[in-house]
């Protein structure tokens, strides 16, 4: 389903209060905006159709999400109305601008240094305790959804496919996938098994995430032609990281390791559970 989107000039013509507007990304579900308001202060503006049933529901999902997830791990949330441009209504939320790159961006393919690592694995930790505190499993965590700003603070962006465990799933039952980013998904949404959508899944992505950021790879998707990724997805483990990189502590190896497990129950069950597995790694060579 093709997205609906206004000309720019009917935007800027539409949204009040500010003096200049740039378009930074666009997905299938909404438009992003680095907007500099009448006063000179910057902020993300985005913009959501809500011109079927489908798109309402998922903009609404996410901006709960977002209204509901606070800390520095995540975009402040600055307020939200409605609007129609160009005869099609939206819902227009407008947050923090984390100035900054992507950590895809940051890793370009390469190994990052494990001082940094490390950081971003207790940040990343962080950010989930709080997603799951409020009964959300966020669905897409990857290189490209965790922002990093100058000054290395980690944050976690784009709530498009949340899942709220309180809710009922807006995915068909017989649907043969749930939603996701093929190369970061858990082996429960390739076979979009719902009953097991939980914050074990996002664990997961967290580990092929960490994985990535330090061996400069993602261990499911390099290498192989795309039509053998869900089968990878469903039975190949990563090589060992410690193997790949000899630099990395023994214990955060086999971290990761526990976090990309094929069986969702054989991973950490909760991000309590997660936070103490890491905490007890020995970074003492760093």
């Amino acid at each position: 389903m093709n997205r609906f989107e206004p000309a720019q000039t009917s935007v800027q013509m539409a949204l009040t209060g500010f003096r200049s507007l740039a378009k930074i990304g666009a997905g299938s579900q909404k438009i992003v905006f680095r907007a500099e308001r009448n006063d000179g202060n910057v902020c993300a503006v985005k913009l959501y159709p809500v011109d079927t049933v489908q798109r309402g529901s998922r903009a609404e999902r996410e901006i709960q999400a977002i209204t509901a997830v606070t800390g520095p791990q995540f975009a402040t949330f600055h307020g939200m109305r409605r609007l129609p441009i160009e005869g099609v209504e939206f819902v227009v939320i407008e947050e923090e601008f984390i100035d900054g790159d992507t950590l895809k961006s940051r890793m370009s393919g390469t190994p990052l240094p494990i001082s940094f690592v490390r950081h971003l694995g207790g940040q990343l930790l962080e950010a989930l305790r709080v997603i799951e505190a409020c009964r959300l499993v966020h669905r897409d965590i990857k290189p490209d959804n965790v922002m990093i700003s100058s000054a290395d603070r980690v944050v976690v962006i784009d709530f498009g496919i949340v899942r709220h465990l309180d809710e009922s799933s807006l995915t068909a039952t017989w649907a043969p996938r749930g939603p996701m980013t093929l190369a970061y998904a858990a082996p429960e949404q390739v076979s979009n098994d719902k009953a097991a959508i939980a914050i074990r899944t996002d664990l997961y992505a967290m580990g092929l995430v960490l994985y990535e950021a330090a061996t400069g790879f993602n261990p499911i998707t390099t290498g192989v032609s795309r039509d053998t990724i869900p089968g990878r997805i469903l039975t190949h483990s990563p090589e060992e990281l410690a193997r790949v990189r000899p630099d990395v502590p023994a214990e955060f190896s086999r971290f990761v390791h526990r976090l990309v497990e094929k069986q969702a129950h054989r991973r950490p069950q909760t991000v309590q559970a997660a936070r103490q597995l890491f905490d007890r790694i020995q970074w003492s060579s760093l």
